[in-house]
């Protein structure tokens, strides 16, 4: 679910970070605190998914997070995004997610530097587009991989109409159901 409007990160509930519905978000800090940067059309916030090139996927590993950065192609309907990755069918991720499939994400673009002027080098600031969010890792089935492979292929300006079988077999996909996400962005 997407949280946006009054700009409530409501992450905490389906993160399980802690919020139960009974207390507001902004009394356990996760209120977005400069409103003025959040983004709430869809149509912007796909626009900065199609633009971002890199999704980086934190999962748990126990003490310490396992940290990803990956390729990704996604879909956005209705406020239901739903992010897509692959990886070689062996590996350590594959272990990390089965022993436990609840994930973080961050996607950003636009990045750059704002600089201040030179006596005042405290102003200097960031310009960026970023959704952040969490869900759960599930495996694509068989019989719907070649299409995630496609659309990873897309993401990236490949025009491609099918693929060869034995690629596909050797290949694992994933897709992330994100339960809530929440998009900003400061343009400087």
């Amino acid at each position: 679910m997407f949280y946006g409007g009054s700009a409530v990160i409501v992450l905490a509930e389906a993160c399980g970070v802690g919020y139960r519905g009974a207390v507001a978000p902004e009394e356990n800090g996760f209120a977005m605190r400069r409103k003025e940067r959040e983004v709430t059309d869809q149509a912007e916030i796909a626009a900065i998914l199609k633009e971002a090139e890199i999704l980086r996927l934190a999962l748990n590993n126990g003490p310490y997070p396992y940290l990803l950065p990956v390729n990704f192609a996604f879909t956005l309907e209705t406020n239901r995004l739903t992010l897509f990755f692959h990886s070689a069918r062996q590996g350590g991720k594959h272990d990390v997610i089965r022993r436990d499939n609840r994930a973080a994400f961050e996607i950003d673009c636009r990045c750059r530097l704002l600089p201040s002027h030179a006596d005042n080098p405290c102003a200097t600031g960031f310009a960026y587009a970023s959704v952040i969010g969490c869900g759960t890792v599930e495996p694509v089935p068989e019989e719907e991989k070649e299409q995630v492979l496609l659309r990873l292929l897309a993401h990236y300006g490949v025009d491609a109409r099918h693929l060869d079988p034995a690629h596909v077999a050797a290949t694992a996909c994933y897709a992330v159901h994100v339960h809530a996400y929440t998009a900003k962005q400061h343009v400087g």
